[in-house]
């Protein structure tokens, strides 16, 4: 009886105690998912550990700055060039102020071109996407009514990302808040300076015009031919005037002829009665050196005007067949997207939300290239009317000709002599002469003054649209991440390694106990 209490004191004793050997075994038959899994335990911990250790607290400065100048928004200088924002961080820019502004006393230039970026601000884009978003969320909406808000949404956008300035960004605790304002401002009216010198960006495609080719000695030439030499020119001269014109600021000076439009208008006064009234001279007096030149110069104007014309009506209808191969096209799409609209709709029962089927799909390519569609048209028909123009001044100089050749002499030819017709026709052409040099010049004046004050780089290329915003921020440096995450993986590894060796004592401390 005694014997047997104490067996039972003995079997309760050893449930009593625990077999780590048998634990660990049945770990050990799963050491590779263990493993696995501590590994990537401690992976985590030490990313989550080295990003918010490496978080750095460091002055931002941002200058918010508009580009102002002509074709900013679509991505191109004034001159045609392509235009990009990191432009403004060139090398030359960059090294010019580090140099002028003594910023090696601070930090090193590689890490003055590091702390610098230019950013978009995109804070109203985030409340444009929100709004859409809220707009669209009701799910009885019909696909008209998404698709409108969608267009609008897409115009909003497009809107948006044309106004919206952007941050002249300088990250870093080297140099101080006044002298980083000071070095932002700085890198802009660089910049401006740097285009307008190595790019020329304000060298307009205006044709300029000297007095040089109004001076040329043409004494030898026929009247006529002189005549019409300087009429072309005067042709050349407006197109310089108009040019100018367009200029910003060109229409507020005055010189010493007057505004661009008081030259415009004499222009127009040399063309319709100085020119006229000489033609009409040469051909009613009947003043040729040699009337065969004369004729030949004219028939050789109308040939080469003719072929011009031939040329001009051949692209007018070329540009005319593609606009309506496009018409076309567009109108068959638009019946076949609306034959699959009607069928999706009937097939689905009249859902009112927007159902992923051919037709809705072919709906949201149609909203999609709708702005690329309007600006081919609006390209054709630029073409069509540019066409039109040249077309309708050949054929005004095709007239002018034909009615020169068929002038007849007047009854005052008769009464006066070779010399006395020589001498009024040959004063006629020097006051015309006169005339255009004075106009050339004064346009030349208001176009080197436009360029001295409104064409101005810091003046014109950009606008400072907002005080300078200083802050900190906290800034996460890669370099630091990298070593931290090198870290902790070293320390996870070596704990994984000393927990194999522990398991592997007690393993054998097992076995040696059996």
């Amino acid at each position: 009886m005694d014997q047997s209490k104490a067996l039972d004191v003995v079997r309760h004793a050893d449930d009593d105690c625990i077999d780590l050997t048998t634990i660990f075994r049945d770990l050990w038959s799963c050491r590779r998912w263990i493993t696995i899994a501590i590994a990537c335990l401690f992976f985590l911990m030490a990313s989550s550990a080295a990003f918010l250790l490496s978080k750095k607290e460091m002055r931002v400065v941002d200058l918010p700055v508009h580009f102002s100048f002509a074709g900013a928004a679509s991505g191109e200088y004034p001159n045609g060039m392509s235009f990009k924002v990191r432009d403004l961080l060139e090398t030359p820019i960059l090294r010019a102020v580090y140099e002028e502004k003594q910023l090696a006393e601070y930090l090193s230039f590689k890490d003055f071109q590091a702390s610098l970026t230019v950013l978009k601000d995109s804070r109203g884009m985030l409340i444009l996407e929100q709004r859409f978003l809220a707009a669209t969320a009701s799910k009885k909406m019909s696909s008209e009514q998404w698709g409108v808000l969608h267009k609008e949404y897409l115009a909003d956008k497009r809107s948006l990302m044309a106004s919206a300035p952007y941050f002249l960004r300088m990250a870093g605790d080297a140099i101080p808040y006044d002298i980083a304002e000071i070095v932002l401002t700085q890198l802009l009216e660089g910049w401006a300076n740097y285009s307008k010198e190595s790019k020329g960006i304000f060298q307009y495609s205006i044709p300029i015009i000297s007095s040089s080719a109004i001076l040329r000695d043409m004494s030898e030439s026929e009247f006529m031919i002189i005549a019409d030499r300087y009429r072309l020119v005067l042709q050349r001269v407006e197109g310089f005037a108009k040019g100018v014109e367009a200029l910003p600021g060109a229409d507020l000076l005055r010189g010493d002829r007057g505004t661009i439009a008081d030259l415009q208008s004499e222009i127009k006064d040399i063309q319709l009665f100085a020119f006229k009234n000489l033609f009409a001279k040469i051909w009613g007096l009947g003043v040729f050196k040699e009337k065969n030149q004369a004729l030949l110069y004219i028939d050789y104007r109308l040939d080469a005007l003719n072929r011009k014309r031939v040329e001009i009506e051949k692209r007018i209808r070329v540009v005319e067949d593609a606009m309506e191969a496009y018409i076309q096209n567009r109108a068959t799409r638009s019946s076949r997207s609306g034959a699959g609209g009607n069928s999706s709709l009937s097939a689905s029962g009249g859902s009112m939300i927007p159902q992923i089927g051919d037709a809705f799909l072919d709906r949201l390519v149609k909203l999609t290239n709708e702005s690329a569609e309007a600006q081919f048209r609006q390209g054709l028909m630029k073409r069509i009317i540019a066409e039109g123009t040249d077309l309708a001044g050949v054929e005004s100089d095709i007239s002018f000709y034909q009615n020169m050749k068929n002038t007849p002499e007047n009854d005052l030819a008769k009464r006066l002599s070779a010399d006395e017709k020589f001498a009024i026709v040959n004063g006629d052409i020097l006051q015309i002469q006169e005339n255009l040099v004075a106009v050339v010049e004064g346009v030349s004046t208001i176009y080197k003054e436009v360029c001295q004050l409104y064409l101005k780089p810091s003046q014109t290329m950009y606008t400072i649209v907002g005080p300078v915003q200083k802050r900190q921020a906290g800034v996460y440096e890669a370099k630091k991440i990298i070593l931290l995450e090198v870290a902790f993986g070293m320390l996870a590894l070596g704990m994984i390694f000393i927990a194999a060796l522990l398991f592997s004592a007690l393993r054998r401390r097992g076995q040696s106990f059996k």
